[in-house]
């Protein structure tokens, strides 16, 4: 069994996601330092409103958050219109 290190309290602590864009869904995964599996979220029809709101709510306060997502067409889409939404894509 691992044992989990946790961080001091002025820490900075890294939310991860990534999303798997397709035509009808995307797949949104979000990482979090206090738990051992990523959650599975879906995102129907592109709905930039619904992923940024999700996104949201798996940060709190002083968390940086590090979107990862494929190149392409709604990749590029998906940068330019998120970009002033987050606070840090890659």
């Amino acid at each position: 069994m691992s044992k989990r290190v946790q961080a001091p309290a002025t820490a900075r602590s890294s939310v991860y996601a990534a999303i798997e864009l397709s035509k009808k869904n995307w797949v949104l995964a979000i990482a979090r330092p206090d738990r051992d599996q990523p959650s599975i979220h879906r995102v129907a029809d592109g709905c930039l409103e619904d992923l940024v709101r999700k996104l949201r709510a798996a940060t709190r306060d002083g968390d940086r958050l590090v979107v990862r997502y494929e190149a392409g067409h709604d990749g590029f889409w998906l940068a330019r219109a998120s970009h002033p939404l987050l606070f840090c894509v890659a």
